[in-house]
């Protein structure tokens, strides 16, 4: 036997505010696994570019490529790296790619 509300069912907006809560979280799991998916992709390309002899350099260091994320932070202090693309003088061709953090003010 179920037990029914004697007050009958809920408003609408009680129930579209539970369906909305659900919706939302699940527009911002989908949001967050894109984001991964794209900074996976960055990530693989700068491999490809590594692989090809152009090296990456992290404040200054060719770091290992288990610290590559952390051009992907953003600081306390509102810091963020940005990517260089430098040439070769002499040839034009791409030598190196620079990661430097920049201020934001």
């Amino acid at each position: 036997m179920s037990r029914q509300n004697p007050c009958g069912p809920p408003p609408a907006y009680v129930t579209n505010v539970k369906q909305t809560g659900y919706m939302q979280m699940k527009r911002e799991e989908a949001r967050e696994r894109n984001v991964q998916t794209e900074k996976g992709q960055y990530l693989a390309g700068l491999k490809k570019y590594r692989d090809q002899g152009i090296a990456i350099i992290i404040d200054g260091e060719e770091l290992p490529e288990k610290d590559w994320n952390k051009i992907f932070e953003i600081r306390e202090d509102d810091s963020f790296y940005m990517a260089d693309f430098v040439p070769d003088g002499e040839t034009g061709k791409l030598r190196e790619i620079r990661f430097d953090r920049v201020y934001y003010r």
